[in-house]
Order: C-alpha cells, then sequence, then structure tokens
C-alpha cells in the first residue's frame, strides 16, 4: 500500500458514508416510507493529521445531521484513527429524493 492510500481511504468515507446521518434523522423523523435516494450538493474537507494514516486501521466516524430542510440536510462530520487523532473534519449538503405517488 502506498502513503497516500490512507488519505484516499478517509476521503472515500467522509463522501460514501455521510449519508447514513441524514437517513436515521429522517427515519428517527417519521420520513422513512417518502425516502429513495441521496446526492451530495456540496463536500468540504479539512486535514488536521495525515502523517502516516493507516489505511488497513481502524477509523471512528462521528457525524451529526442537525440542519434538514425542503429535501435538503447538512451533516457535520469527523474521522478518527485507531490512536485517536482527528484525521479530518467534514462538512457535506445533500438532497434526498422522495419516491413517486
Amino acid at each position: 500500500m502506498d502513503k497516500a492510500d490512507g488519505e484516499m481511504v478517509v476521503i472515500m468515507m467522509s463522501d460514501h458514508i455521510v449519508t447514513t446521518s441524514a437517513f436515521i434523522t429522517l427515519i428517527q423523523k417519521g420520513y422513512e416510507s417518502i425516502m429513495e435516494q441521496s446526492a451530495s450538493l456540496s463536500h468540504i474537507v479539512h486535514f488536521h493529521e495525515v502523517e502516516n494514516i493507516d489505511p488497513l486501521g481502524w477509523f471512528l466516524y462521528e457525524s451529526t445531521c442537525d440542519k434538514q430542510a425542503s429535501a435538503r440536510y447538512i451533516i457535520d462530520a469527523r474521522i478518527y484513527d485507531q490512536r485517536g487523532r482527528c484525521i479530518l473534519s467534514s462538512v457535506q449538503e445533500g438532497l434526498v429524493q422522495k419516491k413517486a405517488k
């Protein structure tokens, strides 16, 4: 594995896992039956620790979805490595598509 592989792993995590927070929040609010899919509208990533990211190590993904309106959501997220370092933080805006009636 290459040194850059660790950075690629956490970038992929920050983009692909992020919608889970939005879906969980929508399910808790009772909107599960109307959701079909979602898409990213904006994804901002800030790296904090890039030295020696182990691409095969474990990571903690922490996210919150406090802002939702008009089929859009904003998620704040952080990814930590197994040493407890905050590798990156991100903010992502997405759009949820409703099921056709």
